[in-house]
């Protein structure tokens, strides 16, 4: 359950619940159905990556009212590398979306307050995050606070693309965030995306990640389960 930016009573960042949480970035619905039919049988929950080839130079399957990918009992989080999040919005309600990202640089701070309100509008149980890539600064979650269910890092310099290797810059970002949610006496999530496996994990964790969306490092593993158990374990 991702956390709602709650004050912190007896609990801190360092000890909320960490998340792993299977990314699946596929370019057909074959292949996205394969890869949520593996990883509901172990994990609650699935991150899929939706690029539209505009927003960022890859391009995805999208979701459209002729693929369905509901019926799995897991919570579906979509990340939304896209020109506009809205065009997608009615599809992702009837998915049952439980998490939307939403990567912030592509909108101002007027547009980004009104999708979440008509988010919550919609559905107030269905959590809103932003993604913070190389060309963002952290102000942005700062100014729009209120209106942030929680906060993905981007840490890779190319978003889009899996595979890539862990910026340290990025990981900088999640030491000054996770200082200024300690600062504020504030629980928030802090998701991590991209480059994370066995080794960078422990890096992202002692920044003060508590959520770990991973691509290619389970996509590759030989026995999926037993990967995502290890990480879990770490």
């Amino acid at each position: 359950m991702i956390c709602q930016g709650k004050k912190m009573s007896g609990l801190t960042a360092n000890n909320m619940q960490n998340i792993i949480i299977p990314a699946i970035l596929e370019t057909n619905y074959q292949d996205i159905i394969k890869y949520i039919d593996k990883y509901s049988k172990f994990s609650p929950r699935v991150q899929i990556d939706i690029c539209d080839g505009v927003y960022v130079s890859a391009k995805t399957w999208l979701p459209n009212i002729y693929e369905d990918i509901k019926g799995y009992n897991l919570d579906l989080e979509f990340d939304m590398m896209v020109s506009d999040v809205r065009e997608y919005l009615p599809i992702l309600y009837y998915y049952d979306a439980k998490s939307i990202i939403i990567h912030i640089n592509n909108y101002s701070d007027e547009e980004y307050i009104e999708i979440y309100k008509n988010i919550k509008k919609k559905n107030k149980l269905i959590n809103v995050g932003v993604a913070i890539s190389v060309k963002d600064e952290l102000s942005r979650v700062i100014d729009n606070f209120a209106y942030i269910d929680y906060v993905q890092i981007m840490t890779i310099d190319s978003i889009g693309v899996q595979g890539s290797i862990m910026s340290e810059k990025q990981l900088a970002k999640v030491k000054i965030l996770h200082q200024f949610f300690t600062a504020q006496n504030i629980i928030k999530t802090i998701q991590v995306d991209g480059g994370i496996n066995h080794s960078t994990l422990i890096s992202c964790k002692e920044a003060g990640a508590n959520s770990f969306a991973i691509g290619s490092y389970l996509r590759s593993s030989q026995n999926q389960k037993e990967s995502y158990v290890k990480l879990k374990n770490l």
